[in-house]
């Protein structure tokens, strides 16, 4: 499994993603909104890998709440496997009585949903054009887990008003 820091300059996705107005965060204009890095579990982090595997040739997606959003500095306490309601390769969509169940739990005990996972089964760990656009949860981090090359590859990214945000991650 590898992870990436935020500044290894990994794949940008400014070409893949720029007909719909996606900007990768550039340093000179664009402050990073933090947090700059994260620990996850390695519990989680191979959980969250074991069901992208399981679910290829289709993206898998998932929730994990914390004790506050990430860019609150909250933890993640556990994963939580989703049903892709778009049964797609190329896109997910976090099955609604499975998003309902997870937050009315949160509500339950304040926490938040500190991150929002899903995979790219054959592309690299950096959320697409269309990814962007859905993205919805600006506090919360996306994580994207590649299956594309031979050792999983999972990043975590901010993403806030159109532009994503690199988060190192520490699988610890």
């Amino acid at each position: 499994m590898s992870s990436h820091t935020a500044s290894d300059g990994g794949p940008g996705g400014v070409a893949e993603a720029g007909d719909l107005g996606v900007r990768d965060a550039v340093p000179s204009t664009t402050s990073h909104p933090g947090p700059g890095s994260v620990r996850l579990p390695r519990g989680i982090a191979l959980e969250v890998i074991g069901h992208a595997r399981a679910e290829t040739p289709l993206e898998a997606c998932g929730l994990i709440p914390g004790t506050a959003a990430a860019a609150a500095g909250g933890r993640p306490l556990r994963y939580v496997p989703c049903r892709n309601l778009a049964a797609s390769r190329t896109r997910f969509e976090v099955h609604p009585e499975d998003y309902l169940g997870v937050v009315t739990a949160l509500d339950a005990t304040r926490g938040e949903i500190w991150g929002i996972v899903h995979s790219h089964p054959a592309t690299p760990a950096v959320p697409s054009g269309l990814d962007v656009t859905m993205a919805a949860h600006p506090d919360a981090l996306y994580l994207v887990v590649s299956l594309a090359g031979p050792e999983p590859d999972l990043r975590a990214w901010r993403i806030v008003r159109g532009v994503r945000h690199e988060v190192a991650v520490e699988i610890a």
